[in-house]
């Protein structure tokens, strides 16, 4: 696509820089987060009792129970979310930003901020998840960390996305 027609009010954006050693350390945080879990649940799967709890009610109790096969969507979600995140990290010129900076500086910062945001997102995201498996493999130890960690998820979301409208002003 390098001679396509450029559309009207659009700039090119530039490439972005390497990734700088902060994300590489949370891509590394988030490939090792995918990997336990996936360890974990293909070491736990073997184990389990044909039902097992698939739904925690706001106390953290178990509230429904299925078959255990279900115990493997969260890892798949896991290689999924994280996955995805982990490249879309990698390439931040292939999806949208909130707004478009005017110099190549902008988008530098607005490349840093959307790779860190992602990354944050996938290490808690990918958090979530292992936390999924093992409460469904240990149903007595869920308890209330799930509305914890979906904060951890916003978090990222809350801080990232201003930083990156104040940038592209």
């Amino acid at each position: 696509m390098e001679n396509s027609p450029q559309l009207p009010g659009r700039t090119e954006r530039p490439v972005p820089a390497s990734p700088a050693k902060s994300s590489r350390i949370l891509e590394g945080i988030s490939a090792f987060v995918l990997v336990a879990g996936v360890i974990y649940a293909v070491v736990t799967y073997v184990g389990l009792p044909q039902i097992v709890p698939v739904h925690f009610g706001p106390n953290g109790e178990p509230d429904d129970w299925g078959d255990k096969n279900q115990f493997l969507l969260a890892p798949i979600m896991l290689c999924m979310v994280t996955l995805f995140c982990l490249v879309i990290a990698r390439f931040p010129r292939i999806h949208n930003v909130p707004k478009t900076p005017s110099t190549a500086e902008g988008w530098q910062a607005l490349y840093t901020c959307s790779r860190n945001m992602l990354l944050w997102t996938s290490i808690g995201v990918g958090l979530m998840l292992v936390f999924v498996t093992y409460s469904t493999s240990h149903p007595e130890t869920s308890g209330p960390w799930m509305a914890l960690l979906v904060l951890f998820i916003l978090a990222p979301i809350v801080y990232y996305i201003p930083k990156m409208l104040k940038i592209a002003k």
